[in-house]
């Protein structure tokens, strides 16, 4: 004898519609992991010298001078995705694995004037070139009504400044001392600020950073100079 059970229609639609559903679902979701992570070492952390409790003065050679008494430490990871955002748009936006890199940036400002100086520290790599090259961001702008400033970009490791072969920023020189305003400065490098700007503008031609006291002056391309008077 055959037993011939009939099985209601709607069960089905429900079926097919319940595994549609899980299809989709598993077709959007987006499975990212960590391939690695770059981080810095208390050796690479020393480039920097800066505490964040410093309260940093800087004087020009005509008397006028700024203070930095606020500092703000941000750090964090930046992530390098295997795909782009355009590639992603064929994977639902996904941009896959990502490769963590840390960052770490002291901040300081002078409100009053809109003063500031930063030194930055990245570690620069992309998911498919994992070897880190670590970038160091320095700038310094006092204030003042001319804009006046600088901002340099190079590679470092360990205590060593090097330059980007395919930048302008340039290290001219490592001094044991240099001498600047009323002050001087010991294991300073001498940097030259290339500047698109036009040759009669005033801007910051060479800057010293020094592994001792972070930046401690520059000079413009018209000889105005800015340099640290004290850092207590």
């Amino acid at each position: 004898m055959i037993n011939r059970s009939r099985h209601n229609p709607v069960f089905f639609l429900l079926l097919a519609g319940c595994i549609s559903l899980l299809a989709g679902c598993s077709k959007n979701t987006c499975i990212q992991h960590e391939v690695g992570r770059l981080t810095f070492t208390a050796g690479d952390q020393a480039i920097c010298p800066y505490t964040g409790k410093d309260t940093l003065t800087f004087k020009n050679l005509t008397g006028d001078s700024v203070i930095f008494k606020k500092s703000l430490m941000q750090s964090g990871f930046n992530r390098a995705y295997q795909y782009s955002a355009s590639e992603a748009l064929d994977f639902n936006g996904c941009q896959g694995d990502y490769l963590s890199s840390e960052y770490r940036a002291r901040n300081y400002i002078c409100g009053n004037i809109k003063g500031k100086l930063d030194v930055i520290l990245k570690n620069n790599a992309t998911f498919y070139h994992r070897e880190s090259v670590k970038n160091i961001q320095l700038s310094f702008f006092p204030g003042d009504s001319t804009g006046l400033g600088f901002y340099a970009s190079m590679k470092f490791s360990g205590d060593t400044l090097m330059n980007f072969p395919d930048k302008f920023d340039s290290i001219i020189a490592f001094h044991d001392s240099v001498s600047l305003g009323t002050r001087k400065f010991y294991q300073v490098y001498e940097l030259f600020i290339h500047n698109e700007a036009p040759p009669l503008d005033d801007w910051g031609e060479f800057a010293y950073y020094s592994l001792i006291d972070g930046i401690v002056g520059f000079r413009s391309n018209l000889g105005k100079t800015w340099y640290l008077y004290r850092r207590k």
